[in-house]
């Protein structure tokens, strides 16, 4: 008897759907409307109806009472405030040759006085690894070391190096000014009831 041979399926852009379509036709064509070169990749311009949101639930969403508290305004408004001051900083840490994360890194290991790994992972909201080659980043550019805890050996801390130390008045003369910037309409008073207020919310928000 001759071997049996299987013949090999049909190519996959010629198989037909049910309705008798090839896939290529189904690709070109949704609700009877006709559009050029699509691919799989692509969409068609707009969503099919079954997606649409009808307009009258959109409006019911954007008059929610969610965007009218003013409470949820102001987490808005302090988010912003963040995202511009770090935008500041960020100008005047690039004639260093400091990224943001870095940047914010030495700023931690000056003020928590030289911190151990897991104290800055903790203060920079990243994991362990993430905050190692961080490190090994600062650490390539001579701006910080590692140095055995004297009362744990098991324990690393950070320490800032003579380059960072020499840099570290500029540091805070560009924070200073970004500072100076931000709060410029702002008169003792006015500073005073702000740190008052936002010493009142951190509890509440931890």
């Amino acid at each position: 008897m001759g071997r049996l041979v299987q013949s090999p399926p049909p190519a996959r852009a010629n198989r037909k759907h049910p309705t008798g379509r090839s896939r290529g036709q189904l690709l070109c064509s949704a609700e009877g409307k006709r559009y050029r070169c699509l691919t799989p990749t692509k969409q068609p311009p707009g969503l099919p109806a079954r997606f649409r949101m009808p307009q009258e639930k959109i409006l019911r969403f954007a008059d929610n009472d969610f965007w009218s508290d003013e409470r949820v305004e102001l987490a808005f408004l302090i988010s912003r405030v963040t995202r511009v001051l770090r935008r500041r900083f960020d100008m005047d840490m690039a004639s260093l040759e400091l990224t943001r994360a870095q940047w914010r890194a030495m700023l931690y290991v000056f003020r928590l006085s030289n911190p151990t790994q897991t104290e800055l992972a903790e203060i920079l909201e990243l994991g362990r690894a993430s905050v190692g080659s961080l490190i090994d980043q600062l650490e390539r550019s001579g701006y910080v070391s590692r140095v055995a805890d004297s009362d744990d050996r098991r324990v690393w801390r950070i320490v800032p190096s003579r380059l960072a130390v020499s840099r570290q008045s500029k540091i805070d003369r560009a924070g200073r000014r970004a500072a100076a910037e931000l709060f410029a309409d702002f008169d003792e008073k006015d500073l005073r009831d702000f740190r008052r207020c936002l010493e009142k919310l951190i509890p509440s928000a931890e």
